[in-house]
């Protein structure tokens, strides 16, 4: 008799080594999910199954509350993972769970261990169901089933609410991150379009630090930069250069008789006949109100001379037309040329200097086309010291 104690408490302790392990195992394999994968699915149900392979039920759910209902997010038959094996009667249908009895274990914060025939059969099955928590906060509910009435025991009650406590630490976890993921990924959209947003405007200033906004041609900043570097190239390597400017005649009269709106078309119209007239290399901006500057790398005098009179003969030919009246513009040159010979020997020379001196003379030379009437071109010898 003694012996057959002794062989029952043996059998009895090894049960509780088994379950104890189970528990162990069971938990050890839950601290290695790592909840801050993005999506919760990759997580939820790998912890689930951890729980099911271990406690040997036939099946278990993971329902979330979510805007007041519970709603699975996971679940698990143990035929999933063990698909040969014939410990149950996997045959056995899931189980569809009351949502009276679920939201009564999450609101109540207690455990539910209980037999129910709520499964569309008349066989009694067992049925433990926790809530899972998250310091005060109320997250869902796990329920585990079996077809064996009485199935679940003490280890069994003592380990649902420590997984379920573990599961509520990973949703609360990976929701923290998920939020804070979503949030520098907010944060990193708007810096993100912030930065376009400065580009955008540092390039349509920077356009307008350039370029003149009626007629799109550039400005005079631009014309001085861009034809200081143009002169530096022409002085370096000796090839001619010239520069002519050019300034609209009795433009003021056009604007006291028809008005600026109409002034403005003109300037417009203007601009884009001398655009279609000179070479991509070539540099047009307009550096006043009705003047403007072209530089002409690789033409020398007689070059810029013909040049000049195409331009004065295009000018004098495009119409325009206000308040029922048609009239034509002409316009007032003045033209300076390097040669070759000339630019050799300002080698060393600052080109800034020179540029402003080039302009200077041949804004004389077109204003003494224009005392002399207008539409014609006129000349200035280049004077550098």
């Amino acid at each position: 008799m003694k012996q057959a104690s002794l062989a029952y408490a043996l059998n009895n302790m090894a049960a509780h080594f088994d379950q104890m392990l189970a528990a162990l195992s069971t938990l050890q394999d839950l601290s290695k999910i790592r909840p801050e994968v993005v999506d919760q699915d990759q997580w939820l149900k790998p912890a689930l199954e951890t729980l099911i392979d271990h406690f040997g039920v036939a099946f278990g759910s993971i329902f979330l509350e979510e805007r007041g209902q519970l709603t699975e997010a996971a679940s698990c038959a143990w035929s999933e993972l063990m698909p040969h094996a014939a410990k149950m009667d996997l045959a056995v249908k899931k189980p569809v769970l009351n949502q009276e009895l679920l939201k009564r274990t999450m609101e109540s914060g207690q455990i539910e261990n209980t037999s129910t025939k709520e499964f569309g059969s008349s066989q009694e099955f067992s049925l433990m169901c926790t809530p899972i928590l998250s310091g005060q906060e109320k997250l869902g509910v796990i329920a585990l089933s079996h077809p064996q009435p009485t199935f679940f025991n003490e280890w069994h009650i003592r380990l649902l609410p420590l997984f379920a406590s573990f599961v509520g630490q990973l949703i609360t976890t990976h929701r923290l991150l998920n939020n804070m993921n979503n949030q520098v990924k907010a944060r990193t959209q708007e810096l993100e379009n912030l930065l376009e947003e400065t580009t955008e405007l540092k390039s349509h200033y920077k356009k307008l630090s350039l370029v003149d906004e009626l007629t799109e041609l550039y400005n005079r900043r631009f014309f001085f930069l861009e034809g200081k570097n143009i002169l530096n190239r022409a002085i370096r390597y000796g090839h001619p250069f010239s520069l002519l400017l050019l300034d609209l005649d009795r433009f003021k009269s056009v604007n006291d008789r028809y008005g600026h709106k109409v002034g403005d078309q003109v300037l417009q119209g203007i601009s884009q006949k001398l655009l279609h007239l000179l070479r991509e290399t070539d540099l047009l901006a307009r550096v006043g109100g009705e003047e403007f500057a072209i530089i002409l790398p690789e033409t020398d005098q007689e070059g810029a001379r013909l040049l000049a009179q195409r331009l004065l003969e295009t000018i004098a030919k495009v119409p325009f037309h206000a308040n029922g009246e048609s009239f034509t513009m002409t316009a007032s040159l003045g033209l300076v040329s390097l040669k070759e010979e000339e630019l050799d020997c300002k080698k060393g020379r600052e080109a800034d200097y020179m540029i402003d001196l080039l302009f200077t003379q041949a804004d004389f030379a077109m204003y003494s086309a224009k005392h002399q009437g207008g539409n014609r071109l006129c000349e200035a010898k280049a004077d550098l010291p």
